[in-house]
């Protein structure tokens, strides 16, 4: 399956940069500047300290960073961010961050946490966090061979997500939830609480995926969305779509009519 261009030019540009230097990553709260590699020498367990901000930090990217859990785990007590992709200057706002595993990142508020340009993320599991991968404030998120499973709310939240080969199960809300224009391929979701993919506005296409299990078989939905959708050989239970308002701080979803599955 040939990656779309988004993807390609984050690949591209990752290409041409100049090599990164690789830089081993020890212990919680170490920080990658822009240009480095961080590599995990071991499994690292993140405590809250007893000062400011008073939850764990696992491991903090400059934009332009990357980091490798060369087959580690990042664990934090249910608070804090496992891996955050946070720009320091101005030169490293419109970078992207690189998160490469194999490797998991598990029992954070944020499994995988970024603001800012652009997420790369690469053969991980993320488990057992509130959230599994939260981007709601940066452009992009790309995905590639993530599994997304047993969060306590959404696997996965994005902006905009470009993603291959991505299973979200067993997550207390959605599975997967984006809000604008998106490119999905090979999705499997399945056993979570509420949809296995929520779609805010604009187009979205979705390929060779299975959306099915999720929510509560007889109510529920397997997919819902506020904009254009186009399912292409895609399998799914229920689908609906809906149209979604806030006023004065309640947020209220209202069904428009059913989304066809195919």
């Amino acid at each position: 399956m040939r990656l779309g261009s988004g993807s390609r030019g984050l690949l591209l540009a990752a290409a041409m940069a100049s090599p990164a230097s690789a830089a081993p990553i020890t212990s919680c709260e170490q920080f990658v500047p822009s240009g480095e590699t961080g590599v995990l020498m071991q499994d690292l367990t993140c405590p809250s300290p007893p000062t400011w901000p008073f939850s764990p930090t696992g491991v903090v990217l400059d934009g332009g960073a990357s980091l490798d859990l060369n087959g580690f785990t990042i664990r934090g007590d249910g608070t804090g961010v496992g891996v955050s992709c946070t720009a320091q200057r101005v030169e490293t706002s419109r970078q992207p961050c690189t998160v490469t595993g194999p490797g998991a990142v598990t029992a954070f508020e944020n499994g995988i946490d970024g603001g800012g340009w652009a997420l790369v993320v690469t053969d991980l599991v993320v488990h057992g966090n509130t959230i599994g991968i939260s981007t709601p404030k940066m452009r992009r998120l790309v995905l590639r061979r993530v599994v997304a499973r047993d969060n306590l709310q959404n696997g996965i939240y994005a902006q905009r997500l470009e993603s291959e080969d991505v299973v979200a199960t067993g997550n207390g809300r959605r599975g997967v939830s984006t809000r604008v224009a998106s490119r999905i391929v090979r999705l499997t979701a399945t056993g979570n609480g509420d949809e296995g993919l929520h779609v805010g506005v604009l187009r979205t296409r979705v390929v060779d995926s299975t959306l099915i299990g999720n929510d509560d078989p007889t109510a529920g939905f397997d997919v819902t969305t506020g904009g254009r959708l186009r399912l292409v050989r895609t399998i799914c239970g229920r689908g609906a779509r809906i149209r979604t308002t806030r006023r004065r701080g309640i947020e209220t979803t209202t069904v428009l009519g059913p989304l066809p599955c195919s």
